[in-house]
């Protein structure tokens, strides 16, 4: 009897491992608190939202806008501290809420913690131990490269730090293909790509800055940010139309009004290719965007001499 309470017990957190849809198994009701919620439906709201790609999707959240992960983080802390038992006394409920602590810390990208949580599962002796063992190496590898770049000198000329933390994520994405990983993997690759815009944004370099920019959208065509992209690229080229329009330089006219022109329709396409985003909070921003080049336009051409 006790064997098959431990079954239904660790059913969920099984199939969440393994990435089963359903499971056959109905696990009881274990250590109701006082907010009437039980683990089992903890960890089944869990799992369901971990079926989703964080990559291609937002993380999910609630009805009044909070993230699920952090709540449900909230809900496991909240049960651990009632149960008020230390390591070496742990039960099978500890080492499930543990797990999917554990979980939850992967999905939110902080891999130090959930490695420590999957450790202390690893060296519990469960039935989820062997598990944890696989998932704390994991997140051995994981929290190394999440670590942030040294402190610079300046005086480096290219981005370098950054181009081999590209390199290295985009390795562990490679790696764990076909894993659920491989999906967070993808989503430090994507903020290290920004991160390199970025970088050449604040030094002036804007022809660089472009030019990263246009690899991250091609390199990102499925990702949740692709709008955001496009839009933060529509901003560099705006950025560089409007400088071609009201600075002096030694070219002719012509070649100015051609420059700006150019740089103009680039600036308009990005946006308009955001617009087409599902989002209507990005469409809107996109449109605003476009809306403020129209007037900048059409302002400069008022002013021109």
């Amino acid at each position: 009897m006790l064997q098959l309470r431990q079954i239904a017990l660790f059913a969920p957190l099984l199939c969440l491992m393994v990435g089963c849809g359903t499971t056959s198994s109905r696990p009881g009701k274990v250590e109701a608190w006082s907010g009437g919620e039980t683990l089992t439906t903890i960890v089944s709201e869990l799992r369901i939202n971990l079926r989703e790609d964080p990559y291609r999707y937002p993380r999910p959240v609630m009805r009044d806008g909070r993230g699920i992960f952090p709540v449900l983080l909230w809900k496991l802390d909240r049960l651990k501290r009632q149960r008020e038992r230390k390591d070496g006394n742990w039960e099978n409920v500890d080492h499930v809420i543990e797990f999917a602590r554990a979980r939850i810390f992967e999905r939110m990208r902080r891999y130090a913690e959930a490695e420590q949580a999957y450790s202390r599962v690893a060296q519990s002796g469960s039935v989820l131990a062997d598990l944890a063992v696989d998932d704390a190496t994991a997140m051995v590898a994981f929290a190394r490269l999440g670590r942030p770049l040294e402190r610079s000198t300046g005086s480096e000329t290219k981005p370098i730090g950054i181009e081999t933390r590209i390199d290295d994520w985009r390795s562990l994405a490679a790696h764990y293909r076909g894993n659920p990983r491989s999906a967070l993997a993808w989503e430090e690759v994507e903020d290290w790509q920004t991160l390199r815009v970025d970088w050449f944004a604040r030094r002036g370099e804007t022809a660089l800055a472009i030019l990263a920019c246009r690899r991250l959208i091609e390199h990102n065509p499925d990702s949740k940010r692709h709008a955001q992209h496009l839009i933060r690229l529509g901003d560099l080229y705006a950025d560089s139309a409007m400088r071609s329009r009201l600075h002096k330089r030694p070219s002719s006219g012509l070649e100015r009004a051609q420059e700006y022109e150019k740089l103009l329709d680039k600036a308009f396409a990005a946006y308009e290719l955001a617009v087409d985003d599902r989002s209507p909070g990005l469409r809107r921003e996109a449109e605003t965007r476009i809306e403020a080049l129209i007037a900048f336009h059409e302002g400069s051409k008022t002013h021109a001499p």
